[in-house]
C-alpha cells in the first residue's frame, strides 16, 4: 500500500503526458498544479492525463480536476484521460467528463464486473486505512469515492447520494460521534445505508445497530475478506 501521490510528466511530439498514481487528495492539488504548469511551459498541442495508477479521489480533488478540465475546454486545448481504472471512469462520467475519455478507457472501465454499478463511499480520517479499504473494494470491482473528514463526506454525499448505495463510516472521524454524521447524511437522503467501523470490541459496537440507517458494523482490525463479505451483504440489504 502506498500513500504517496507521484505526479510526473513528459512531452512527446508536442503532447504532454501527465501521469497520476495513488490517492488524489485535496492536499495534493498544489503538487498537481505545479506539474501541470511545468508541462504547459512546453506549449504542447495536447494534454493527456494518464490515470492508470490512480485509485481514488476526494471531493476537493474531484472539484479541482473538473475545474482543470473546464479551463482547457475554454482555451480550446485538447485534453484526454487515458488508462482509467473502473471506479475513476465512473466518477468522470458522473462529473460529465465522459467526452474526455478515450474509447479504450471506456471499454475497459465499464461492463467488466458485476459490482461496477455499485458505488461505495468510504469515510475514515486515517489516510492509510482509507487507502486500504478503498483499494480492497476497487479490486473487488466496486466504484469507490473516499473522504477523510465529515465536511468532505457531506459535500461528496450531497453531490452523489443518488449513486451511492452504501457508506462505510469510521466512528472516530471528527463530527461523526454519537451518530451525528449519520443523521446529517440521512437529512440528505433518508434511505442512506451505513456500515460503522470502529476499533472498539464487537460487543460494544452492537448498540450502534440501533441507530437508524446503520445496516452493519465492522470491528477493526479486519481481514480483507471480512470487508468484502460485509459490503456485499449490506448492499443486498440496501437494495
Amino acid at each position: 500500500m502506498n500513500d504517496q501521490f507521484p505526479v510526473s510528466f513528459r512531452i512527446t511530439q508536442n503532447t504532454a503526458v501527465i501521469r497520476l498514481t495513488g490517492f488524489f487528495r485535496q492536499d495534493r492539488v498544489e503538487q498537481f498544479s505545479e506539474v501541470v504548469s511545468e508541462a504547459e511551459a512546453g506549449r504542447p498541442d495536447m494534454i493527456i492525463l494518464d490515470l492508470e495508477g490512480l485509485t481514488h479521489m476526494d471531493p476537493g480533488a474531484l472539484r479541482h480536476l473538473s475545474s482543470f478540465y473546464r479551463r482547457y475546454v475554454d482555451h480550446g486545448v485538447p485534453l484526454r484521460f487515458v488508462n482509467i481504472q473502473p471506479g475513476i471512469s465512473q466518477l468522470l462520467h458522473q462529473m460529465r467528463l465522459a467526452n474526455v475519455l478515450d474509447s479504450e478507457s471506456i471499454s475497459r472501465g465499464v461492463g467488466e464486473n458485476p459490482n461496477e454499478s455499485t458505488q461505495i463511499m468510504v469515510i475514515d480520517s486515517e489516510p492509510l486505512i482509507l487507502d486500504l479499504i478503498s483499494t480492497i473494494l476497487i479490486k473487488t470491482g466496486y466504484v469507490v469515492v473516499a473522504a477523510a473528514t465529515s465536511s468532505d463526506a457531506l459535500a461528496l454525499y450531497k453531490d452523489y447520494h443518488e449513486l451511492i448505495q452504501l457508506v462505510l463510516l469510521d466512528s472516530s472521524v471528527p463530527g461523526a460521534r454519537g451518530g451525528r454524521l449519520i443523521d446529517q447524511l440521512g437529512e440528505i437522503a433518508p434511505s442512506v445505508s451505513v456500515v460503522v467501523m470502529s476499533v472498539m470490541g464487537e460487543s460494544s459496537l452492537t448498540p450502534l445497530l440501533e441507530i437508524p440507517n446503520v445496516v452493519g458494523i465492522l470491528p477493526k482490525p479486519f481481514q480483507n475478506e471480512e470487508v468484502v463479505a460485509l459490503v456485499r451483504g449490506s448492499v443486498r440489504k440496501a437494495e
